[in-house]
């Protein structure tokens, strides 16, 4: 009975700890990749902005975009590189899942561990929006 007593709140300590390790890794991931355009802070104001031809997003604003709802299935593809910005015309952001999965190596091994790391940097960037 007493194991019981214990076990949830080591789950939720457990769940807690993960999610803030994800999160860190996400972080990670986006200063690694995505900075030099995006900004430190996800603003769209990178020191690479200024000479790209179309204007880069503000990251933290995607859920003020969305009415109000956080798009991490519509980021997660435009990260992976499936879904391209037609507006935008020519892709200029790199393809992030080809890239990283020659990173790590390129093959079926490879293709879980793009997913975890594109996950963590959509879960990073859930954790940036703001709301107005």
């Amino acid at each position: 009975m007493q194991t019981r007593m214990f076990r949830r709140p080591l789950l939720v300590l457990g769940g807690l700890l993960l999610s803030a390790t994800a999160m860190a890794q996400g972080r990670v991931i986006y200063l690694e990749n995505c900075a030099a355009c995006h900004g430190l802070y996800a603003a769209g104001d990178g020191p690479v902005a200024a000479v790209l031809v179309v204007p880069v997003p503000d990251l933290r604003r995607l859920s003020v975009h969305s009415a109000g709802t956080y798009p991490d299935q519509w980021v997660r593809r435009v990260i992976d590189g499936r879904e391209q910005i037609l507006s935008h015309g020519d892709r200029y952001m790199p393809v992030w899942g080809s890239e990283f999965w020659l990173r790590e190596g390129g093959d079926e091994q490879a293709e879980q561990a793009v997913l975890a790391r594109i996950q963590d940097l959509v879960d990073y960037l859930a954790t940036i929006q703001v709301t107005d």
